[in-house]
């Protein structure tokens, strides 16, 4: 594993979890809450498909 991935594999699961709290806060505020809960889930799932896959790729 180079460098560059390992710190992809710390910067994408982090800028994914700022993006998601500040589109999440934008949708609450405006009273969308279905779409602020769909957008957290979604991020959620984002960021853990990026850190399943980056910890795989050190495993193996």
């Amino acid at each position: 594993m180079s460098v560059f991935e390992f710190v992809l594999s710390i910067a994408v699961p982090i800028l994914i979890a700022i993006y998601t709290v500040n589109v999440t806060i934008w949708y609450w505020k405006r009273r969308n809450r279905l779409a602020a809960v769909g957008s957290g889930l979604l991020a959620l799932l984002g960021a853990g498909f990026s850190i399943g896959y980056f910890t795989m790729r050190v495993l193996l």
